[in-house]
């Protein structure tokens, strides 16, 4: 994690940059557009050591497929089709695919992103000296073990004998290499996962920040204090600032990006009030009113990062922006990292302000999964310590 934040500071960078400029424009703009790019960046250069100009081409064609897999007004009614009807899941996941690819003027999103992925694959076996300290040349270089799920977090670094061999025995547990499938599609994923809830997280954030100016203050002197101890934003130091963590916490109990995220099954017969719960019935966690009831939460609605003064859930789980238990988000610890860099360093240079046209409120849309805003316009006041 400590190596990988310097590329993440490296595309922080470049926003600041951006965010400069429109600061001294003096226009208002939509901040949730400018941090899905820098997450967008900050995954391709950390996971596979790819330089995009995605911040800057306002035409990109990686985010424009990306958003268009995660964005599209027609896509939930079509999975609740396919949900509450089953015979129709597969039409219905083809029906995606064909509005999907016809939006992106022929070219099927995922099948866009995916040949990205599987061309720096071969890029990098065909050339060896091109290796990097990234999780894709971790996928390429690991085992996982044949009994188990194919699953990031059970990768194992291999070697050299064992990748020619292609399985080996490794005391009683059978190991075998990743197929070129196998790691498309975890890096799929993990492209996905790192682009759209990180920069949901900092959106949500940012429009806290900026309607509860007082919030903002407290953190900006947090941070101000810090840099005048003559340390820098840096992997070391962002985890020393309570308040940003305070800031964070109480951001995601307000609006938890994936709201439907914990699941579990039933594993007997159970009689909860008048409900019947069947042994093998999926069970998913409404994270976002379990993060607003009153009963476990005072004054719910109310931003209040002191709230977390305390460590919550003391009669129980009630905080889960990123799950719980063993298989929670395996990305929690690099989207919490990135989140704090690019906060703490936004905050440090640039006051933010609400821009006229989001006085009214925050439009926000609520997916089967995932809950976003539309937009969130703010104008940016350069700060004179952040020149």
């Amino acid at each position: 994690m400590k190596q990988m934040s310097g590329s993440m500071n490296s595309s922080i960078e470049t926003m600041l940059e951006i965010l400069q400029e429109k600061a001294q424009k003096g226009i208002g703009f939509d901040i949730f557009d400018v941090y899905q790019r820098l997450t967008m960046d900050v995954i391709t250069k950390t996971a596979f050591g790819i330089q995009t100009d995605v911040q800057t081409n306002a035409k990109s064609n990686i985010l424009r497929a990306t958003k268009l897999i995660f964005v599209t007004s027609y896509k939930d009614a079509i999975i609740f089709l396919g949900l509450t009807l089953p015979i129709l899941r597969r039409l219905c996941s083809k029906l995606q695919e064909f509005i999907a690819t016809l939006l992106n003027k022929g070219r099927p999103p995922n099948i866009v992103l995916r040949k990205g992925i599987r061309k720096v694959m071969e890029m990098r076996r065909k050339n060896p000296e091109t290796k990097k300290n990234d999780l894709l040349q971790l996928m390429l270089d690991s085992s996982v073990a044949v009994s188990e799920d194919v699953d990031v977090s059970s990768l194992e670094a291999g070697n050299a004998e064992f990748e020619k061999a292609g399985s080996a025995e490794t005391g009683n547990k059978k190991k075998r290499c990743m197929t070129d499938d196998e790691i498309e599609s975890s890096a799929f994923t993990v492209l996905l996962a790192g682009y759209e809830t990180t920069s949901t997280a900092l959106a949500f954030t940012t429009y806290l920040l900026a309607k509860h100016q007082d919030v903002q203050e407290n953190l900006y002197q947090e941070i101000k204090d810090l840099i005048e101890r003559g340390q820098k934003l840096e992997y070391a130091t962002v985890n020393k600032l309570p308040y940003l963590d305070k800031v964070l916490n109480e951001s995601m109990r307000m609006y938890p990006p994936v709201h439907l995220f914990t699941n579990r099954y039933a594993l007997e017969d159970v009689q909860y009030d008048d409900i019947q719960i069947p042994k093998g019935t999926l069970i998913q966690a409404p994270v976002y009113l379990m993060h607003h009831d009153p009963e476990f939460w005072s004054e719910p609605e109310i931003f209040d990062p002191e709230r977390f003064s305390t460590k919550p859930n003391s009669e129980g789980i009630t905080y889960l922006p990123f799950g719980v238990g063993p298989r929670n988000c395996l990305g929690m610890r690099f989207a919490q990292l990135e989140s704090k860099l690019a906060l703490a360093n936004m905050i440090y240079k640039f006051k933010i302000n609400l821009d006229e046209k989001q006085q009214d409120g925050l439009e926000i849309l609520c997916r089967i999964r995932f809950l976003s805003p539309a937009k969130v316009r703010v104008k940016l006041e350069q700060r004179n310590e952040g020149n």
